[in-house]
């Protein structure tokens, strides 16, 4: 058995208050009661709490959980609490401030987010929330491994395997053998779509991938850039876009095990010059999803690819057209990512490739529950990104795809500061993918790769139960809707 992976989290002070969900009013009128509720709280929120003029915010408007008793408890009703607008005008409709404030919270102290109130949202939400996993295990204490009473492994691999072994008589395999990287936890950092990235967050993210034994993917030009010790340019992996040559960057390739590039027409010809350069290094070839995607796929497959990164959009929407990465646009009614990979890996399992090929999946993921949905759809490793920026205190306000100014300055982070922060939050990951991984009664982090059985989809407990009412809705082909577009522009 392996040794046990385990991440080192530790408590790390916010560079800056954070908005929250509600802000504290007190109104005039005090009584001068001895047993004032300020003196009372139980988190010590008013001996805490101060007003800071940089930031032009009371800290105990970050500090107070809401849980509260000085509204109830004080005698002449001074204090009340109403919603927070800063709070609600952060992030989208699909990165909301709830879930912001979620990986704040998971990358200050890296614990599991715990809620006793049980769930109170919908039946059913858009994206990953359309997908429930089985947690008919729960009930056995034994898979409790958070607490080290049974061993589950987090550990993914990254790489092309041989279908099958052939041996000469010998003894000795015959078949061609593929490089293969195995990292702790089912995750790599993703290009960040946006941000103010400066030289703290991109040292903090290569230190990160060492420290966690996984893989960052990183532009090219910025690697060659910066001087990376030995042990820490093995976790990183180059991004080359498909008009950036391999000979410009022949002395990095040979010094990393994992390299990126665009899918596009020459792809063979450049996976065999860096194959040239580095015979052991891994070649990720990046695809994006749309609607041609899943033949790509195949056809990638079957010409011994051995990595693909299926990317959506920051909100896991496919897109429109991915012929031309430099110029992809989301789709008017795109899929989401959940589905599009789990139509990929059903195509490879038909054309007997699945087990050869490494599938990585990116785009909308941003909690923990969803990198165990994307694997559980057909994906073997999570590419995460904005949770990076979230760790680091982004609050989603977009100023830097505008060149304005960072209202939390990440450009200026410290190294240290945002490295554990990273930490953090992949550590607080680690552990509730481990939870689910218990819950579900698996062991291991490969073996939930696929197993459709073991969740529960709206869409098909939808037909189940509405179907036989209403009737089945009938599903048109690519072809069959072309065609009838073509009758309607007739009329």
């Amino acid at each position: 058995m392996p040794a046990k992976y385990h991440i080192h989290v530790e408590p790390v002070v916010d560079r800056f208050l954070s908005p929250k969900s509600y802000v504290a009013l007190e109104r005039d009128g005090c009584l001068g009661c001895l047993e004032c509720v300020k003196r009372q709280c139980i988190y010590d929120v008013f001996k805490q709490g101060k007003y800071n003029p940089e930031q032009m915010r009371d800290s105990a408007d970050s500090l107070c959980r809401n849980c509260l008793w000085c509204v109830q408890q004080c005698k002449r009703r001074l204090f009340s609490r109403q919603s927070n607008p800063d709070f609600a005008a952060m992030g989208d409709e699909y990165w909301t401030p709830k879930i912001i404030a979620a990986l704040w919270s998971q990358a200050s102290d890296g614990k599991v987010p715990v809620s006793g109130a049980g769930y109170t949202g919908p039946f059913c939400g858009p994206g990953f929330d359309q997908i429930w996993t089985d947690m008919s295990e729960i009930v056995r204490p034994t898979r409790d491994g958070i607490h080290g009473r049974e061993y589950i492994n987090t550990s993914a691999d990254i790489g092309r395997k041989s279908r099958r072994l052939i041996f000469d008589k010998d003894g000795k395999t015959t078949n061609a053998s593929y490089p293969l990287i195995s990292i702790g936890l089912p995750v790599v950092i993703n290009l960040l779509p946006f941000g103010a990235v400066g030289e703290g967050l991109r040292e903090a993210i290569g230190l990160t991938a060492k420290e966690l034994n996984i893989l960052a993917i990183r532009d090219a030009d910025e690697l060659v850039e910066h001087n990376w010790p030995v042990d820490t340019i093995g976790h990183l992996a180059p991004y080359l876009r498909a008009d950036q040559p391999v000979k410009q960057y022949t002395k990095l390739i040979k010094q990393v095990r994992a390299v990126e590039i665009d899918d596009g027409p020459k792809v063979l010809e450049k996976i065999s010059e860096i194959k040239n350069l580095a015979e052991e290094a891994v070649v990720i070839v990046r695809l994006p999803l749309a609607p041609e995607a899943v033949k790509r796929a195949v056809k990638l497959a079957e010409q011994k690819v051995e990595t693909l990164h299926l990317f959506a959009d920051y909100r896991g929407n496919e897109f429109e057209d991915g012929n031309d990465s430099a110029k992809l646009s989301s789709a008017a009614n795109p899929r989401f990512v959940s589905e599009a990979v789990a139509e990929i890996h059903e195509a490879l399992i038909r054309a007997g490739l699945r087990d050869a090929v490494t599938l990585i999946a990116s785009g909308g993921i941003a909690l923990a529950e969803h990198v165990a949905k994307i694997i559980l759809c057909g994906a073997d490793v999570a590419a995460v990104d904005i949770p990076v920026l979230l760790a680091n205190q982004c609050r989603m306000c977009l100023n830097c795809r505008e060149n304005k100014p960072c209202p939390v300055e990440i450009d200026n982070v410290q190294v240290d500061w945002s490295r554990q922060r990273i930490v953090n939050l992949l550590g607080s990951w680690h552990a509730q993918m481990i939870e689910v991984l218990g819950a579900m009664g698996i062991r291991e982090a490969r073996r939930l790769r696929g197993e459709l059985g073991r969740a529960m989809f709206f869409r098909d407990l939808e037909k189940e139960s509405f179907g036989p009412i209403f009737g089945q809705r009938k599903e048109f082909t690519t072809e069959e809707i072309s065609k009838i577009k073509k009758q309607i522009s007739k009329r």
